[in-house]
């Protein structure tokens, strides 16, 4: 009985433990408005994605600081996605994909690839798991 007892409260501690780690995840809805063409660069975008076919140096991991971000492409456009003004990557229509990005303040941004239409900036703070989803 005392072992059946023991088991039972070590399996509680194990599952309050685990749920306690868990990040908390946060839905946000951005909807595409048609680009609004300006003088210049974007100024929504630091470095926009490469044209060449030069390595980059593997970046060293950032460890469990590191916030999450699911984009959901809930359009027909294919969309190039930026972190703090950097291109992380670009998501197929009506697909989805990953990145990640630094704690704390951060900015979101996307554009389709034609730069016809664009979502956000939208300013999160990046403590937990997102889930960002573009429609148009």
């Amino acid at each position: 009985m005392k072992k059946v007892v023991l088991l039972a409260i070590f399996a509680f501690v194990t599952m309050t433990l685990i749920n306690a780690q868990e990040k908390e995840k946060v839905n946000i809805d951005s909807k595409g408005a048609a680009y609004e063409a300006t003088r210049g660069a974007d100024p929504n975008i630091v470095q926009d994605k490469t044209t060449t076919d030069a390595p980059k140096e593997k970046p060293a991991s950032r460890g469990e600081s590191d916030c999450w971000i699911k984009i959901v492409n809930n359009s027909g456009f294919a969309i190039d996605v930026y972190v703090d003004g950097y291109w992380k990557g670009t998501v197929a229509e009506w697909d989805y994909g990953w990145t990640t990005a630094i704690a704390g303040k951060t900015l979101l941004y996307a554009a389709s690839v034609g730069r016809t239409v664009t979502w956000g900036p939208v300013e999160v703070d990046c403590l937990s798991e997102f889930v960002w989803t573009l429609s148009y």
